[in-house]
Order: C-alpha cells, then structure tokens, then sequence
C-alpha cells in the first residue's frame, strides 16, 4: 500500500467514506516494547476467527491498548504486508479490538526491517514446539532400555523419531 502526501493547499478530490489505514515506515523497526504487548496481542487474536488469524500471528506487535493497535511487519515479507496493508484487514483488526476492548483503536501498521529474533505468535508457538519436542527427546534418549541397548550394540542414538512428527 503506498501513501502519498498531499500537495500543500489542495483540497482532496474524492474524500473516502472510511479512514485509510495508517502506515509508518521505518528502516529498522525497534521491537523491545514487543514482550509487554505480547500477551494484550496473543489474547486477542485468540478471540478472533477467520483466514487473517495466521497472519496476525506473523506480525510483531509493538503497542496492544484500547486505543491503539500498532503492529509491525517486515518491508521484506511481502506476503504479510500485502494481506495487513489493507483497509478491510486493518477493520477487521479494529473490529475484533473493539469486542476484546470495549473500544475502538486506532490500527497503525509499521513496515520496516525487523530483527530476526522480532517476537510474534508463530515464532512463539514454533518456539514452544521445539521445546515440547526436546524435553520428549531427552525423555527418550534417557531411557535406561535405550541406553542398555546403546551398551550392548556398542552404538549410540543418533536421531529419534517421533510418530507425530512431520515426514
């Protein structure tokens, strides 16, 4: 979505019915206030349904509040920034705040470069993931049959595999 900046003393044509989205753009987005709008943010998407759900998880949220939703997308990652640069998701966000918050906010998009390690959702649940599959792992390896086993073949474990994991 691109903005453009009104010519000084031009008076707007054709003045939408509804107000455009809000872009920033920033070279390098600064995250740190992602972890405190984290939980405001997991919370809401969770309350909202519908196909914009998995991409709200890709976005960094950098202020989660009654009045204001500020959520940051990477100018790299054109697909999450095509699907939030819009006026109908940028509602839908709004909507869905205002059920969560009793008020309507102002929905802020800042497209810029994010770190790597720029908190969201997916990251989190990929991180938690991990996670579970690592503890599951340390479990198995831990086994004192596996490590008998290990003893009298003279072997080692070398990679464990899970029924439930992706093939």
């Amino acid at each position: 979505f691109r903005m453009r900046a009104p010519q000084p003393g031009a008076e707007p044509q054709n003045a939408p019915a509804a107000p455009l989205p809000v872009a920033v753009m920033e070279p390098t987005v600064d995250t740190q206030s992602s972890a405190e709008a984290m939980a405001p943010w997991t919370a809401l998407v969770a309350s909202m349904e519908g196909p914009l759900v998995p991409v709200l998880k890709g976005a960094v949220p950098l202020e989660v509040t009654a009045s204001v939703v500020r959520l940051a997308v990477d100018q790299r990652d054109s697909f999450f920034r095509r699907k939030l640069a819009t006026p109908e998701s940028q509602s839908a966000v709004a909507d869905g705040a205002e059920r969560f918050f009793g008020a309507r906010p102002t929905v802020e998009l800042v497209q810029g470069i994010l770190p790597e390690a720029a908190l969201t959702i997916a990251r989190a649940e990929e991180n938690a993931r991990v996670e579970a599959r690592r503890k599951r792992e340390d479990i198995a390896r831990s086994n004192p049959w596996v490590g008998l086993v290990c003893e009298v073949l003279q072997g080692e474990v070398q990679r464990v595999r899970f029924d439930d994991d992706p093939t």
